[in-house]
Order: structure tokens, then sequence, then C-alpha cells
């Protein structure tokens, strides 16, 4: 079986709180570069221009969960198969990483307390990682 990593670069504060098991979550915008790396879709189906307006649709602040998933089925997306997902504590070759298995990654409002905007949509990636679970 093939396994995958997402491989996440995160800022110090968030990379200790996810090591310790305190962050259970970690947040992509739903922007292209986000919707590329962790969904499925059919390049021939979905042009560029396509992918671009799904993500304003997604931002749309006045979207709710039922008309983001919507659009999901409707193109047929689906989330990558990752096994887990390898942080590193910023970009320098020599960062701290640690891995950890990921339970899911779906579109979610995300939590302030763990760097999320109040009522904004995420690509949320739920993890793992064993600490009090």
């Amino acid at each position: 079986m093939n396994k995958s990593c997402l491989k996440l670069n995160l800022k110090k504060e968030w990379f200790d709180m996810i090591q310790s098991g305190q962050k259970k979550e970690e947040y992509r915008e739903i922007k292209e570069y986000w919707f590329r790396r962790l969904l499925n879709y059919h390049k021939h189906d979905v042009t560029s221009y396509k992918i671009s307006e799904m993500v304003s649709d997604m931002n749309n602040p006045y979207k709710n969960f039922f008309d983001i998933k919507s659009v999901m089925l409707f193109h047929k997306l689906e989330f990558k198969n990752f096994d887990e997902v390898l942080f590193a504590n910023g970009y320098h070759k020599n960062a701290r990483c640690f891995s950890c298995k990921i339970k899911e990654i779906k579109i979610s409002t995300g939590k302030t307390k763990w760097g999320a905007e109040e009522g904004k949509f995420y690509f949320t990636i739920i993890l793992n990682n064993n600490k009090g679970e």
C-alpha cells in the first residue's frame, strides 16, 4: 500500500501546540494552491478557470457549509488520501520536524484559539497525534 505524506510548515507557536497535543487541527485557507494540493479532481473536467471560480464561490461570506458541500458534490471533488502529515517548524533546512497521522481532511470553520478567523471556512486537517485521545 502506498502511503502518502502531506508536508506543512508552521510557525513555532502552532508547531509546539500540535506537537504537545494541545492543537488537534491545522487550517489552510481555501485558495487555489491548497485546492490543488488537497483535492482530487478530474483535470479534463476542471479547468484553472473553474478552480478559480469554485474557490471564489467557497469563500463567499454568504455561503454556508451545505452550499460548499454542494459545490464539492456537483464537481465530484474528493480529498486526497493522505496517511500522515510531516510538520516542520519554519522553512530552514535544519528545522525541527515531527509527523502524525491524519484522521480526516474536511471543510469547516476553525477555532479562533488555534488561529482561525471567526466563522471563516477552511480546509481543516484533523490530526490523530494520540496525545490525550
